[in-house]
Formats: structure tokens, sequence, C-alpha cells
């Protein structure tokens, strides 16, 4: 079968191509989709739990007795302490559900940066945990002061 220049120059790689994107589209786009929904569902889920258990411990009475909540009324906050830890937890289930939909895409590039990122997360998670206990530590102390 003789192909003319047209067909084997022009119409064989557009079609190629066609077929690269739509498997990409198919499969790994509706793949990150899929994943960035069901993790804002988690997400739903984790928020309503976490602020219903955190009403039941009366965090929000916790907090108050402690200084946190004004604390954070100086920082700007406005919502209750265990509002803002729900909405904490929501952001924080997105943004890791988004990192999943990310390396669903089979991107080499996206992948690398997923994977770093997830390596430094027990740094920060670390690095949080000290913020609050320094932040604990100085409130007790403040108090501890003002009372000698």
């Amino acid at each position: 079968m003789n192909k003319t220049f047209w067909e084997e120059a022009v119409l064989e790689p557009l079609r190629r191509f066609v077929d690269q994107a739509l498997g990409f589209l198919l499969n790994n786009f509706l793949a990150m989709v899929v994943v960035l929904l069901a993790g804002i569902l988690a997400a739903y889920g984790v928020r309503l739990v976490v602020g219903v258990l955190l009403r039941m411990v009366r965090f929000d009475a916790f907090c108050e007795r402690h200084g946190v909540t004004a604390a954070l009324r100086t920082a700007g906050v406005t919502r209750p302490p265990a509002a803002a830890a729900a909405r904490l937890s929501w952001w924080l289930i997105v943004f890791v559900f988004l990192m999943f939909s990310l390396a669903a895409l089979n991107v080499a590039p996206m992948t690398d940066m997923v994977s770093r990122l997830f390596l430094l997360l027990p740094q920060v998670i670390a690095a949080l945990v000290i913020l609050l206990l320094g932040y604990l530590v100085s409130a007790f102390l403040h108090r501890a002061a003002l009372l000698a």
C-alpha cells in the first residue's frame, strides 16, 4: 500500500498524538479527578467528626482557660478553636489528596515533587509540635511569673 506524503508526514503523527492524548485524558486525568473528589468527600467527613469530637470534649473551654483563644484572636482568627481545628483538618486532608491526585497523573516531574513533599512532611509536623509545645511552655511561664 502506497502512502502519500500527506498521510505519512501529517496524518499518522496526528493520529498517534490524538490516541496518546485521549489515553492520557481517559486514564490519568480521570483518575486524578476521582482521587480529588474522594479526598474532598473524606475531608468533609473528617471535618464533621473532628468538630463533633472537639465539642464533646469541650475543647473551646479548654482553650479559653489556657489562653489559646485569646492568642488566636490576637492572630486574627475569629472562629472558635474547635471550628478552626476542624477547618484546619479539612484543609490538611484536601492538601494530602491533592498531592495524591497529582501523583495519579503519572507525570514524572509531578510524581517526583509529591515524593519530595512527603519526605519533608515529618519534619514539618515535628516543627509544628515544637512550636505548640513552646507556646504552651511560654504560657505556663507567663502565668507563673504573674503569680510570683
